[in-house]
Order: structure tokens, then sequence, then C-alpha cells
């Protein structure tokens, strides 16, 4: 092997040791699990049991023909997040994570 080539194995070695670094620095991302969204006739709630972060319950509602979002505030696991309708209808409830 020539001084050209342990160079270059060397530089490669390094190149893909800093790679595996880079990689394995990354954090996870971890979101609330075990959730239970709801709606009902005027509104929403979600539930979340298990894992981190935050969550909050959106909810879509009608009113005299005209559609809207209603949204929960952020809480904490084991909190509920609970909008309503505000003399709407509820016609779908979903849950967003942070």
């Amino acid at each position: 092997m020539n001084k050209r080539e342990r160079i270059a194995a060397v530089v490669t070695g390094v190149a893909l040791s800093a790679g595996s670094v880079l990689t394995f620095a990354t954090p996870a991302h971890a979101f609330p699990t075990s959730c239970v969204t709801t709606q009902g006739e005027t509104g929403g709630s979600t539930k979340c049991l298990t894992g981190t972060g935050q969550y909050q319950v959106v909810v879509l509602c009608r009113k005299r023909g005209h559609f809207y979002t209603e949204t929960g505030r952020w809480v904490d696991i084991g909190e509920n997040s609970i909008v309503f309708c505000n003399g709407g209808v509820a016609k779908d409830a979903t849950v967003y994570f942070r």
C-alpha cells in the first residue's frame, strides 16, 4: 500500500466513523401513545395515557352551512384536551402531537 492509498484509507475510516457518530447522536422523537379521541354532537376530547410530549384535540365544526375548526389546549400525558363547537355541530375530531 503506497502513501496515497494509506491516506485515502485513513480519510475514509474517519469519514465513516464521523457518519456513525452523527447517526447515533440524532435524538429519537417520542410522542404520546394510547390515545382515545372522542367526538360528540357539540365537540370533542382526547386523552393519551402513555408516551411523552403534549397533545391537543382539534374539532371540525359546522354552523349554518359553514365549516370551521376549534382547537383544545395543549396538555400533558394523562390530561384531557377538550373543545366545544360554540353553537355548531361537531363533524370530525383529531389529535395533534408535539
